[in-house]
């Protein structure tokens, strides 16, 4: 609506008065022309070496051969009514084919010349060994040519979280890598991959878009699929998980498959022994206040100073604060707490996905290849062979849903152009059957648009449909 009420602001102002004064400034030329043809202009005019032409008027001599190609094409097309059209299908249906076999996508891949690698170690691990394995990939990619790598291992800054970052913890790390000169993104990422093909199953996930605005709009989460795995219990979502997981990771189409929220971490759970606790008098506050000083400490008073306080805690010396061990030796009446307390170490859920009220465990892959929609196709003919038990089921979520969802609404749009354009036309023409002549020829400019996306290696995305529906 916005484009076609600029074009007729400027059909009904700036239009007919350039126009009009085109045709002012033609007569004036003609006039002075005709005046001094017998005069100086005639010398000039013949002094010109005559195997010399200049720019403008080998560019007419251009226009009016294309204006003779052009009119003894128009001629012949008249005379070949039955050949045109026939022409004309063939080519659709050539367009058809091609347009079918296009990847399709929600935006296009973009190569920013940054490669931003997400580092996910198991649960648990020590923030020195996620230090050392960050170290392993930023020496990989120094030594193909990458220059200023970044690294950032733990707990994700205030400006990554402000921008959607995850928190992270002493198990994550993000390495931001520039391509070397003169490699492709896609090449260097692989090369990461093969250099570190145990972080690579699982805990490595490579992204090609870059930090800048635009790299995050169509980065990830815009080439990310998803598959929810649901089962009665978290534990069977979990381990089918894997298993889809592993199969994902077969897929040509797909990169990075990994699960997308962490399952469980360690957990040292202490209980208390209340019947051994009641035997020998000992409150329960008492207990967990001696657990509790031997490990972390116990906040025993406040340090006032005018406006400002500070918390005094009284703890174990040295180290021991940080071990379980020495702790459960602190004594309450002469008996060591170990014996009013039972300690063992389980793996306790981080976080619990649901939906309709079942676990989920989520398993995502990145496209690398070949378009949303091939990916997709490919999962669906993967899984559709994995023999489930009752009660667990799957479905595919993230960008193949936004996907279908972009080809829907843009098929919307489209239609809708066409039906406005229709209506102009009909009110330009004061007719409806030749502006219905004229707009049986968007399916072959749409057709032009799709074998050019073709050629150039494109997709079939939010951006080139767009562009279709400006052709039209």
């Amino acid at each position: 609506v916005i484009s076609l009420g600029a074009s007729l602001v400027l059909a009904l102002t700036l239009l007919p008065v350039v126009l009009a004064g085109r045709r002012g400034r033609r007569g004036r030329r003609g006039q002075r022309g005709q005046a001094g043809a017998d005069g100086a202009g005639l010398d000039r005019l013949t002094a010109r070496p005559p195997d010399r032409q200049t720019p403008r008027a080998a560019l007419q001599t251009f226009g009016r051969r294309f204006g003779d190609w052009y009119e003894h094409g128009v001629t012949w097309s008249l005379h070949h009514p039955a050949t045109v059209f026939a022409g004309g299908l063939g080519a659709l249906v050539l367009f058809t084919i091609v347009a079918i076999g296009l990847p399709r996508e929600i935006l296009p891949q973009v190569d920013e010349g940054m490669v931003v690698a997400q580092l996910t170690l198991p649960e648990g691990t020590t923030i020195e060994e996620t230090t050392r394995q960050t170290q392993r990939l930023e020496t990989l990619a120094r030594d193909l040519g990458s220059a200023g790598v970044y690294s950032r291992v733990g707990e994700a800054t205030d400006e990554e979280l402000l921008g959607g970052a995850e928190p992270g913890g002493a198990n994550t790390a993000q390495i931001i890598a520039p391509v070397p000169s003169g490699m492709a993104a896609a090449l260097f990422a692989e090369r990461l991959r093969l250099g570190v093909p145990d972080l690579a199953q699982g805990a490595l996930a490579l992204d090609l878009a870059g930090q800048s605005e635009f790299g995050s709009l169509i980065g990830r989460e815009g080439r990310a699929i998803r598959v929810e795995i649901s089962a009665a219990r978290l534990e069977q979502a979990e381990s089918w998980a894997e298993t889809v997981r592993r199969r994902l990771a077969q897929l040509p189409t797909l990169v990075d498959a990994r699960l997308a929220y962490a399952g469980s971490q360690p957990v040292i759970e202490v209980e208390f022994q209340r019947d051994e606790i009641a035997q020998h008098g000992v409150s329960l506050n008492a207990v967990a206040e001696a657990i509790a000083g031997g490990l972390g400490g116990v906040e025993a008073s406040e340090l006032r100073e005018t406006d400002r306080r500070t918390p005094i805690t009284v703890r174990l010396a040295g180290t021991a604060n940080e071990d379980l061990a020495s702790a459960l030796t602190t004594q309450i009446n002469g008996i060591p707490v170990g014996r009013f307390v039972t300690v063992r170490e389980v793996r306790a859920p981080i976080e619990v996905v649901r939906s309709n009220q079942r676990p989920v465990s989520v398993v995502e892959a990145v496209v690398e290849e070949g378009g949303t929609a091939r990916a997709t196709k490919d999962i669906e003919t993967t899984l559709a062979t994995l023999s489930t038990p009752p009660g667990v089921t799957w479905k595919l979520t993230g960008a193949d849903i936004e996907q279908r969802r972009t080809l829907s609404e843009f098929g919307m749009v489209a239609f809708l152009s066409v039906a406005l354009v229709f209506l102009v036309l009909a009110g330009e023409f004061a007719s409806f059957t030749t502006p219905l002549v004229v707009m049986l020829t968007v399916p072959l400019a749409a057709g032009g648009g799709i074998l050019l996306l073709w050629l150039t290696g494109q997709s079939i995305n939010a951006v080139s449909l767009m562009g279709l529906i400006v052709i039209i």
